[in-house]
């Protein structure tokens, strides 16, 4: 990746200094010589905004600031690989990331206002926690109880309405944990502006579950993937992350 790069602010020329660089990934394996940035634009209501992303060669502060660039790279720790299993030695292509053995304790990615615990063991969610709007310093923890679930498909001839791309037909029995799937591997990225943990499944579906906290906000970001050129053919499934809580709050 070069070092004479900078992103800026198309109609005043700003230079945007505060920004997240991450690395590219699929599923467990990292893509070479890509990069994702991240930056939290201001902007005003019903307003449009170009930003450009080009070379550095107005001057010596810009230049500068291309190599401040690489000190806002977030940080990758990535569990239970199957690549360089209990290795703790940064990875050759990606010098701020580092593969670690199976977590013995809890994993925890958080921001000003949002805390999220998950499971060491199954790599699920186990407990949320928000910073009381009210008393401002008090945590109201909320725990939770995580599980991939899943319905089955309607059965029986060609003259039979079954699920497809748009149709959503379950066999109408109730849903059932799925418990199908392998050690899953786990990726925390923590950086200046966005904190992610992924749970990556690789048997006997290749798929990903992602959850994104960013600077400043009281909210989750939840998103799911699947891989469908890996794997071999499984059964057709709906397939399901269900959170669930007894509703009882603890502040402290």
């Amino acid at each position: 990746m070069p070092t004479d790069w900078c992103l800026s602010q198309s109609g005043s020329g700003q230079i945007i200094d505060d920004l997240q660089i991450n690395h590219i990934w699929s599923m467990e394996q990292l893509v070479e010589n890509q990069r994702e940035i991240c930056f939290q634009p201001s902007l005003s209501a019903v307003s449009l905004e170009q930003f450009c992303l080009g070379d550095c060669r107005c001057g010596d502060q810009e230049q500068t600031l291309a190599t401040l660039y690489q000190k806002k790279e977030s940080f990758v720790t990535l569990y239970n690989s199957h690549k360089r299993q209990a290795s703790t030695v940064p990875t050759d292509s990606h010098i701020l990331s580092k593969m670690a053995p199976p977590p013995k304790e809890n994993l925890t990615i958080e921001n000003e206002r949002v805390q999220l615990k998950f499971d060491a063991e199954s790599g699920l969610l186990k407990r949320i926690s928000i910073l009381d709007p009210v008393a401002g310093a008090d945590w109201i923890h909320l725990d939770a109880k995580a599980q991939l679930m899943t319905y089955g498909t309607r059965k029986g001839g060609k003259s039979v309405p079954k699920s497809g791309a748009y149709l959503f037909l379950p066999d109408g029995d109730d849903p059932k944990p799925w418990n199908a799937f392998g050690k899953p591997i786990i990726r925390v990225t923590s950086g200046r502006i966005e904190s992610r943990y992924e749970l990556i499944l690789s048997e006997p579906l290749s798929m990903y579950i992602r959850f994104s906290l960013y600077r400043g906000r009281r909210s989750v970001e939840l998103t799911t993937g699947t891989n469908v050129s890996c794997g071999g053919v499984i059964a057709v499934i709906h397939l399901f992350y269900r959170v669930s809580s007894d509703g009882s709050l603890r502040c402290q």
